[in-house]
């Protein structure tokens, strides 16, 4: 039986234009929400939206139906101002957001993508830039740990494990040295790294 079979067609009137219109039968079990009370989408739209006064700016802007108790406000705006946040400029994409109060000191994003791509371009930056943490690039801190790993034998040299994961571990803290001197730069499993920095 096809979905448009003309036997199983009836007129019905439209719920919010009053407008008369043909409903088939058949299509009442793919449209789950009101079937056949509108003639278009556009009047279901129009009729499941309603319109609410902004408690902040009172001005009058249009919702969903079902949102209409959760929604008090007009915008992100006047959501921010109303709720003490500060606007805030993103230091790696430079675009303004509003923070909360108790957040507005220790927040930098506007998001976290925007974190990850700013973090992860800058996590190391050459010497020469007084801002950097590390003294290497990604590409060279690569070569010299594939260096060190080939040096040890690819063996933690606390407790010789092959079959661990490998990192890479400063004899000298950083802090102190700021070097990353092969002489100084040991392979260890990640349990012994752990060890070895809790009771460093």
């Amino acid at each position: 039986m096809s979905r448009y079979d003309p036997t199983l067609r009836e007129t019905r009137t439209c719920r919010y234009c009053k407008k008369r219109f043909k409903f088939y039968l058949t299509l009442a079990r793919n449209n789950s929400k009101n079937p056949g009370k509108y003639c278009s989408r556009e009047c279901s739209d129009k009729d499941s939206r309603v319109t609410l006064k902004c408690a902040h700016c009172k001005k009058r802007f249009t919702t969903w139906a079902c949102m209409a108790k959760k929604r008090k406000y007009c915008s992100h705006e006047c959501a921010g101002v109303a709720r003490n946040r500060k606007p805030r400029t993103c230091i790696h994409c430079g675009k303004q957001y509003m923070a909360a109060r108790v957040e507005a000191l220790t927040r930098k994003y506007c998001s976290f993508s925007c974190k990850v791509k700013y973090e992860g371009f800058h996590r190391r930056k050459p010497m020469a830039d007084p801002d950097g943490n590390r003294g290497l690039t990604r590409l060279s801190w690569r070569a010299l740990r594939l260096q060190i790993l080939k040096r040890d034998r690819f063996r933690c040299t606390q407790c010789g494990a092959r079959d661990k994961q490998l990192t890479i571990h400063h004899t000298t803290k950083w802090d102190d040295c700021h070097s990353n001197d092969p002489s100084i730069l040991v392979t260890v499993c990640r349990s012994c790294h752990m060890r070895i920095e809790k009771f460093a």
